[in-house]
């Protein structure tokens, strides 16, 4: 026996007991009786590196490219493939075309995916479901199994588990089930879960795909498909021997791909179905959508639009592959006018969308009020764009990130990024509108919850309070003047002009 120290996380202190190493499952904290049955949302994304470097990418190929369900080949050989050629020579590719399209806030797929599940917590809690939702990655960070195992220990008893594809297929949906299950399987007391296979036909899905499509028509131009412009809806492709042994991913794409083109009002010459991101020299979904972009520049087609109904957050795939390749294969083959029409990210439609179709999926279980639950640990580690949130600091995480991003805010005097990990007893420094708070951290949360609870997350420092009563003070005694008066000075004007020419 060896004695273990089990960090679980910032809603918990951590939990110091013994562990036998033949021991298959992991440690738990014991049910209290009567709990209540808590609810939480998942929604799961393929992933993305931690960083836009060789090494970052390596890893996250690795894992990726490593799951049986992405590549279906006998594992010692693909293997010895995989370390000796793929990773030696995409890994240095794939970063630079990661930091092509890499934000200030981090990746794209991380920084659109935290922004849906902040809304669809919003839409949630207003239509009366107060679940927590949270998110995870299939590969890289945060994990399936790791936040499935915050969820149980922020007091989830039930999780729906929602796949941000909403075509199936096995090299993905599946794959992501895979992965829960398997965390399960690590489950003394295990999690009651549910899955949404697929929502490829969804009316929700397809009107806020429509919506989406014309509100950028609206802000861009219609094309002008009677003068030969064209749609092209591309989905990233997969080997067409899955298809050959029953994956419905192909039917499902065709299928959402029709219902959007008849919710648009297009005919079948002015739109295309194709398929994106090969891989290898096998045989995949066809047509390709590099060589079809080529096709209809070299034929002189005006303008080509590209969307991709399959992607919910803004990509590598998308923003790379279609926004800078794509677009340089068709202008180069003859093409003008190159539209790449942004993914459903977080618009308002489909968050909407997604809300109908979550809570359709949580009929019959009693949805119950979710706590606040504070860590006072200071091992305990949260990221400071999700505690300013929690604080009540900004209204949403991205407006959080953006002030970390134009250093509006400092841990210990320095200016820190998103993803910097706060600790109960930091002295975190926020600019708002030149009005600058300091605090120290007092607790972690990734709840946001009524302000008195979020004032209970920090204790402003009295030289902070000081100072910021003072700057508060000087605003309200001296106004900003004005660009130009107009009418009369008030008698308040009056006395700003006696105290500063000296009159008596």
């Amino acid at each position: 026996m060896r004695d273990a120290t089990v960090i679980i996380g910032p809603t918990s202190a951590p939990l110091r007991c013994s562990r036998d190493p033949s021991m298959h499952f992991d440690l738990e904290l014991p049910s209290q009786p009567g709990a209540s049955h808590r609810v939480g949302v998942l929604l799961v994304n393929l992933g993305t590196p931690d960083a836009p470097t060789p090494r970052a990418v390596r890893r996250y190929l690795a894992e990726f490219l490593s799951d049986p369900r992405v590549v279906e080949i006998p594992a010692p050989l693909w293997q010895v493939i995989l370390r000796t050629v793929i990773l030696p020579l995409r890994g240095r590719a794939s970063a630079r075309k990661y930091a092509a399209i890499w934000e200030a806030e981090g990746s794209p797929l991380r920084v659109y995916t935290e922004r849906q599940i902040d809304s669809l917590r919003q839409w949630l809690a207003a239509g009366g479901y107060p679940v927590r939702v949270d998110y995870a990655m299939r590969y890289g960070t945060p994990s399936i199994g790791n936040v499935l195992s915050q969820l149980k220990r922020a007091g989830a008893e039930r999780v729906l588990l929602v796949p941000m594809y909403p075509q199936y297929s096995a090299s993905t949906t599946a794959s992501a089930f895979d992965a829960a299950f398997s965390a399960l399987a690590r489950m003394r007391n295990q999690l009651e879960i549910r899955t949404i296979k697929q929502y490829a036909d969804h009316p929700a899905y397809i009107d806020a795909l429509a919506s989406h499509v014309r509100h950028y028509w609206q802000q861009h131009g219609r094309p002008d498909f009677a003068a030969g412009d064209r749609l092209l809806l591309s989905f990233h492709g997969v080997p067409r021997r899955t298809m050959d042994l029953g994956d419905p991913y192909s039917a499902q794409c065709r299928q959402t791909a029709m219902l959007l083109a008849h919710a648009l009002g297009l005919t079948e010459v002015e739109w295309r179905l194709t398929f994106q991101s090969r891989f290898g020299r096998a045989q995949w979904l066809q047509p390709y959508t590099a060589p079809t972009l080529r096709e209809l520049g070299a034929a002189g087609a005006g303008r080509v639009d590209v969307f991709c109904p399959g992607f919910t957050s803004d990509c590598l795939e998308t923003l790379e592959e279609i926004g800078i390749e794509g677009r340089d294969a068709f202008l180069r083959a003859g093409g003008r006018e190159f539209h790449r029409i942004p993914c459903i990210n977080d618009a308002a439609p489909w968050i909407r969308a997604l809300a109908e179709i979550v809570t359709t999926h949580l009929q019959g279980w009693e949805i119950s009020a979710v706590p606040h639950p504070i860590s006072t640990d200071p091992h305990a580690r949260l990221r400071i764009d999700k505690w300013l949130w929690a604080a009540r600091f900004f209204k949403t995480r991205s407006l959080a990130a953006e002030a970390l991003g134009k250093r509006r805010v400092r841990i210990g005097g320095e200016p820190v990024r998103a993803a910097k990990a706060v600790r109960v007893g930091d002295v975190v420094r926020i600019d708002i509108e030149r009005v600058v708070w300091e605090v120290q951290v007092r607790g972690l949360c990734d709840v946001r919850g009524p302000a008195a609870v979020a004032q209970t997350l920090y204790e402003e420092t009295p030289a902070g309070n000081a100072r910021r009563q003072a700057e508060l003070e000087r605003r309200r005694t001296f106004r900003e003047p004005a660009a130009a008066l107009q009418g009369r000075p008030t008698k308040r004007d009056r006395r700003v002009i006696d105290q500063l020419s000296g009159a008596d």
